[in-house]
This record gives C-alpha cells, sequence and structure tokens, in this order.
C-alpha cells in the first residue's frame, strides 16, 4: 500500500493518482485512446467531478493525429488522402515513399 492509501476511497472509472515527491496527491483521467487529463483536488469534491465529467464527454483521438505536425509535408499527404484528391497519385507517392522513405 502505498503513502496515504488508507484515506482514499475507490476512484471514478479510468482515474489514476499517486503522491508525487512533494507530498501533494495528483489524479489523471487515463482513457484508452484519449489524452490524459489532470484533475483537481480529490476524488469526489466538486471541482474533480466536474472537470472528469468534462473529460468523459471529450472527443477521441485520432490515431497517430498528434504525431503529425501542422504544415508538415506528412500533414500534406495526410489532407490529401483524406479528401480523395491523392488517389489518383497513389503510384507517383509509392514510387516517392519507397525511394525517400518515411516522410517525418
Amino acid at each position: 500500500m502505498g503513502r496515504g492509501s488508507s484515506l482514499m476511497r475507490k476512484a471514478p472509472k479510468y482515474c489514476h493518482g499517486y503522491i508525487d515527491c512533494r507530498g501533494k496527491p495528483r489524479w489523471y483521467l487515463r482513457r484508452p485512446g484519449f489524452k490524459r487529463v489532470p484533475l483537481p483536488g480529490l476524488p469526489w469534491s466538486p471541482s474533480f467531478m466536474a472537470t472528469y465529467e468534462a473529460a468523459m464527454a471529450g472527443a477521441k483521438l485520432e490515431p497517430g493525429k498528434r504525431r503529425v505536425k501542422v504544415g508538415s509535408v506528412t500533414d500534406l499527404i495526410a489532407t490529401l488522402s483524406d479528401c480523395g484528391v491523392y488517389s489518383a497519385f497513389t503510384n507517383h507517392a509509392h514510387h516517392l515513399s519507397r525511394h525517400f522513405g518515411t516522410l517525418p
């Protein structure tokens, strides 16, 4: 059992808590496919539950979306492939990816 674990009740679903090196309790909402969200205060407090509910209603991340920098060549290729314009150039793109490898 960790420090202070006897004082805590069971946390809401997907919540992860720990005591940091300064002795402050830290809580995060950690759902698969979503960004980690810091939660203020202690579990079941009004501010904690308000932030928890807002984070549970959040939109799911698209796979690989956070690795692509806005304005990069990879972002351009992803945007064009989503809108269908890129499908006319698949042979050329395949040649480029084979020649240059994966784009940063």
